[in-house]
């Protein structure tokens, strides 16, 4: 955190005067003012239920968020590098998502109106 601070105090004239300049270090302020959400959806890729919980995260302007999908594939990539997935898991075969912020994930959440209720939080 400290790094951060001064590396973005480095940067403060450029940020203030040309923010455009430097999108990867305004989104980088932003999340050292903002907590990060962080969004898995556990689904199968192509299902419908998925699709639309998929879209409904992008509907909204979430620029301090983290977007992971997954397919429940415990031989996968991810569950290989993120042990944590493995406890997350569809419910009733249904594509479910978890929002998770400063360490705590709410209840995880199967429709797309739950989770914009959630994401707007």
């Amino acid at each position: 955190m400290e790094r951060c601070q001064k590396l973005l105090a480095a940067f403060s004239d450029r940020l203030v005067r040309v923010p455009i300049a430097l999108p990867e270090m305004v989104r980088g302020l932003m999340a050292l003012h903002y907590s990060l959400k962080q969004i898995v959806i556990c689904g199968q890729p192509e299902a419908e239920d998925t699709a639309n919980l998929i879209a409904c995260v992008h509907t909204l302007f979430l620029p301090h968020k983290v977007l992971l999908v997954t397919d429940s594939d415990t031989d996968g990539f991810l569950y290989q590098r993120l042990p944590v997935l493995s406890s997350l898991r569809p419910l009733e075969g249904k594509a479910t998502a978890f929002v998770c912020q400063n360490f705590t994930c709410a209840l995880p959440v199967t429709c797309p109106e739950e989770l914009r209720r959630l994401l707007l939080e």
